[in-house]
């Protein structure tokens, strides 16, 4: 064989190669018309449930959200170098506990951390979310999930 007909050999193996590779990644992915393969999950567990029970009772004259993300809460000021990759640095995250007023503006957010706050991935998360946080003026609480405070206590810790 001469050359340019190695070339033609190669050149059909390796599109029956990227066939083969794209049907296996369809058959992996559910068809969009058939049944996904998801379920519905608890949105709190049973420690940010008691958590979220005491802020309402604190705070009857606020709106206490759960599970907010931080894109909802921050925006990057128009005119940002690179407004996209500020925003992607608080993306992904999520704040535990969102008090609002009646307006919902938000006043205070409150962080439940447990041990998995101590690995150095959660960690580094956690610093983003309070950097986001502070430079938008927001008020941000930390509190340890295996000493939850009472009414009095939430209120003396998030002065509203």
């Amino acid at each position: 064989m001469n050359e340019s007909m190695l070339w033609i050999v190669g050149a059909g193996v390796a599109l029956v190669l990227v066939a083969a590779a794209v049907t296996a990644l369809r058959r992996k992915t559910p068809p969009l018309g058939g049944p996904w393969p998801v379920y519905a999950k608890r949105l709190l567990g049973e420690r940010e449930q008691v958590l979220y029970w005491r802020l309402v009772a604190a705070f009857p004259k606020h709106v206490v959200l759960a599970q907010v993300s931080l894109s909802q809460l921050l925006g990057v000021q128009k005119g940002t170098t690179n407004r996209q990759a500020v925003a992607n640095r608080f993306r992904q995250l999520c704040a535990d506990f969102v008090i609002c007023d009646r307006s919902f503006t938000t006043v205070g957010v409150v962080e439940l951390d447990g041990l998995s706050h101590d690995h150095p991935r959660r960690a580094e998360a956690d610093l983003r979310k309070a950097q986001a946080l502070q430079a938008a003026g927001l008020p941000i609480v930390r509190i340890n999930v295996a000493d939850l405070p009472d009414e009095a206590v939430l209120r003396a810790m998030i002065p509203i």
